[in-house]
């Protein structure tokens, strides 16, 4: 893993059914001092051990970094719940991200949503911009993994302008994500 030299703000981990975000969680505690404060520039290394001199050549003034790890992260439901998904439900699924992240922010929660015809996800996102607009477990931003257009039209419809951030979609040769007539409504002002 190659962290920024002298100044960790991010890590780039995968989904959360292995052991990414708790590969996070090591990194962000490692970022932080004991008592949950970022360290301070003076606090930390000025290169990582065996930082590749190109990198350490780089400025990385402290102004344009973030003052502490930023963590993104994802929630995947890929089969129809047995019980529909309240708050009480939604709410677990985010502690259980800031328990495997070891933190109390995560700044991008998105989520992945396997079965389309289950349309419990417009539940989820109402109660996730609940959760993230009371503020009593913190959310800063909110983003979708693979989301066709048709459901980014619904979500969006249910919960409002602005409240999504992102939509991770899969990229390749030939990626079905971005076929039309997705590839219309992003370039569309």
């Amino acid at each position: 893993m190659l962290l920024v030299p002298s100044h960790p703000c991010s890590s780039l981990t995968a989904d959360h059914y292995g052991s990414a975000e708790i590969l996070f969680g090591q990194f962000r505690q490692a970022a932080l001092c004991p008592n949950n404060r970022s360290l301070a520039s003076d606090e930390l290394p000025s290169s990582p051990p065996n930082t590749p001199p190109v990198l350490s050549s780089l400025p990385w003034p402290s102004s344009t970094l973030p003052s502490r790890p930023l963590c993104a992260t994802k929630w995947c439901v890929f089969r129809k719940p047995q019980l529909a998904f309240n708050r009480a439900r939604v709410e677990d699924a985010v502690r259980e991200r800031m328990r495997r992240t070891m933190g109390d922010t995560i700044d991008l929660f998105q989520v992945h949503w396997q079965q389309y015809d289950d349309l419990d996800y417009l539940n989820v996102f109402q109660h996730l911009i609940d959760i993230k607009r009371d503020g009593q477990l913190k959310i800063r931003a909110l983003g979708l993994v693979n989301f066709d257009s048709r459901r980014v039209d619904e979500i969006c419809q249910a919960i409002g302008p602005g409240e999504l951030v992102t939509n991770q979609v899969q990229v390749g040769p030939t990626p079905p994500s971005l076929a039309p007539p997705f590839s219309d409504w992003v370039t569309a002002d």
